[in-house]
């Protein structure tokens, strides 16, 4: 989204909260969508600082008239309020996969009458459970007066945000109401099924004939709407047509007419200087024995049969008249409250392990712990109820290929996998039909158990690995580079494996990872890429062994994360704070790294000296300037 043609706001204290809000004028359409955002500006340039969580969808009447005003009513809601965390895809995706996805439905709609506003209420809850709706109960009837059998039933539109509208008359405002989750009976859902649309029919002005006909069309009514909306607890740009607080209307709007009338206006007046001709009036009372109440806001679903209720905490929330906005807009024909999540005394709790690879051993493990010995962990993890794993850093840390390689946190690619990962047994899987040389077999079962010690001992292990690995892929292995799921996977990959693939051919080359002692070679450019990495070169199987034994990593690693969310289990990462200063990132990119800085720590209870850990600062400005592309 644009901030820059975003609409600004104004601020002012209501109680203990910080309001900001706007004028806007907007023609009539369907719906609007807006975010907000928190902006700054440092030498001319907008600075987005704090952007809201989801983008908001404003639903306009086909009722509305030329003039007339919307009072709009968000609440901020971003990444720091804690049930926003179940909208990452750790959550949708895995731990509550088993919860359906809704989208693309719409609330029943009511329509704007004289004397009255429509109110919209919308509320998210991402905890809801199969067979949980949310309901909305308050101190007036159309509320169901605090009983939890007479609340007003929400539409599920778009997961995980639920809706539904009342009427009110505006000598019943103020009103306080509080959002509650429903576990109900089999009949409550039947019942819910059925969403009523409030009918309508049409007040004819003075000398009309009084039978109902039918409503104009709506292009007969609609006409600039004015929406006047207030952000509750923190201050914003809004992009759209809608800002942080805002208040919408046409250029000239105020004058179009006087809205409609006040709260103190008393009945509803059959017309007034700049209003239609139309306006449309609440239809008659709904048989009794419907599952669904009616009154001056109309038809409504209403829950019945709830087996439990979980009332949201807190004080309740008020829906007040006047709203911001001049005196002489008049009073709202439609009050929308965003209210943000419904407030539960307790959220998502979880448990989890974090542990690293190559500690997660098994009887088929080869020196140490690799990808697929995740998969007992996962079962592991499953059946005593926790739903995360987290693993320390995977990188390839082969900088100096000696045994300070096994301190996880010096990447030397912040793409490429550690090699000591791979599952030689697993090396040949993706081909069909095609199994392991016996005597490959053999070197393999001779490796586990000379290397199965009571410690890791890394530099053995390594040298093992990448030795049968290279017998693996001259085999057969060299097969895989011929199948279609290589080559995607390859084109996806190709921006940073090349380059890498040409670091570690040098590095062995050089016998060291300190690219600037590499003469000629210490500045790299896309020919010299293209030379190191040319099939007609000499060494271009140690150039495609690289390509292939990523490649295996990455499909290992993909197998496990895919059970892992199978089982509804997930599998989280790490990454180290830097790279090492000997890296495929600090040879590809220089002006991305202070070169001549070092990062650490300061002297802690751990180490009363501090900590040198060796790794380049970063070139904020330098990376700015390319949209963090790197």
């Amino acid at each position: 989204m644009n901030y820059a043609k975003g609409v600004a706001l104004k601020c002012h204290h209501e109680k203990d909260a910080l309001v900001w809000e706007a004028l806007v004028c907007l023609p009539w359409q369907h719906y609007y969508k807006y975010r907000y955002a928190v902006v700054s500006y440092e030498d001319g340039q907008q600075v987005i600082e704090k952007e809201e969580l989801l983008e908001h969808t404003l639903l306009l009447h086909e009722g509305l008239s030329h003039g007339d005003v919307v009072e709009v009513m968000d609440t901020w809601c971003d990444r720091s309020y804690p049930g926003s965390i179940l909208s990452t895809s750790a959550f949708t995706k895995v731990i509550r996969q088993h919860k359906q996805i809704k989208s693309g439905g719409e609330a029943p709609q009511q329509q704007p009458a004289v004397g009255e506003a429509v109110v919209r209420f919308q509320v998210m809850d991402w905890m809801l459970e199969d067979g949980q709706v949310v309901s909305v109960t308050g101190s007036i009837p159309q509320l169901g007066m605090w009983q939890q059998d007479q609340m007003l039933l929400l539409t599920e539109t778009d997961t995980p945000c639920w809706e539904g509208e009342i009427r009110v008359p505006y000598s019943t405002f103020a009103f306080t109401y509080k959002y509650a989750v429903n576990t109900r009976s089999q009949a409550a859902s039947a019942a819910a099924a059925q969403a009523a649309t409030a009918g309508r029919r049409v007040r004819q002005p003075s000398g009309s004939p009084a039978s109902p006909t039918p409503a104009p069309p709506a292009a007969a009514v609609n006409g600039p709407a004015v929406l006047n909306g207030q952000l509750g607890r923190l201050g914003i740009t809004a992009n759209g047509p809608v800002s942080s607080s805002s208040s919408i209307m046409p250029a000239g709007a105020a004058a179009l007419g006087p809205g409609r009338p006040g709260p103190g206006s008393g009945i509803p007046q059959e017309a007034a200087a700049g209003s239609p001709a139309a306006y449309v009036a609440a239809m008659p009372p709904s048989p009794p024995q419907q599952q669904q109440q009616s009154g001056p806001g109309g038809i409504t679903a209403i829950m019945r049969n709830a087996t439990s209720t979980l009332l949201e905490i807190g004080e309740p929330r008020v829906c007040s008249l006047p709203l911001a906005g001049a005196a002489s807009m008049g009073a709202p024909a439609v009050v929308v409250r965003h209210d943000g999540f419904v407030r539960r005394d307790r959220l998502w709790r979880g448990a989890g392990l974090a542990l690293p690879v190559f500690s997660a051993r098994t009887f088929q493990s080869v020196g140490n712990g690799e990808f697929l010995d995740l998969l007992p962990v996962v079962d592991l993890a499953d059946t005593s109820g926790m739903r995360l794993i987290q693993v320390l850093p995977v990188n390839d840390t082969c900088v100096y290929n000696m045994w300070w390689d096994s301190y996880p946190y010096s990447s030397l690619s912040v793409h490429a996998l550690h090699p000591q990962y791979i599952a030689l047994r697993a090396a040949l899987d993706d081909l069909p039909g095609i199994s392991m040389p016996a005597d490959i077999a053999a070197e393999i079962e001779e490796a586990r158990v000379k290397l199965d010690g009571p410690v890791v001992n890394y530099e053995a292990t390594m040298a093992t690995k990448l030795r049968l690995a290279r017998r693996i892929f001259e085999a057969a292995g060299h097969k895989s580079l011929q199948t279609q799921e290589y080559r995607e996977w390859f084109v996806a990959s190709e921006s940073w494996l090349v380059p890498y693939a040409a670091f570690c051919f040098l590095r062995d080359l050089f016998g060291t990872a300190e690219h600037w002692n590499w003469g000629v070679m210490a500045t790299p450019t896309q020919e010299l890429l293209e030379r190191l990495t040319s099939p007609e070169q000499e060494w271009h199987n140690n150039i495609w062994c690289c390509y292939w034994l990523q490649y295996q990593l990455h499909r290992q690693l993909k197998q496990v994360s895919e059970y892992a969310a199978s089982r509804r289990v997930v599998l989280k990462g790490d990454l180290p704070i830097g790279v090492d200063k000997r890296s495929v990132d600090t040879w590809m990119e220089p002006h991305l790294f202070r070169m001549d800085k070092s990062t650490g720590s300061p002297p802690d209870f751990f180490d009363p000296n501090g900590q040198n850990w060796g790794f380049p600062t970063y070139n904020w400005e330098a990376m700015e300037e390319d949209g963090y592309a790197w």
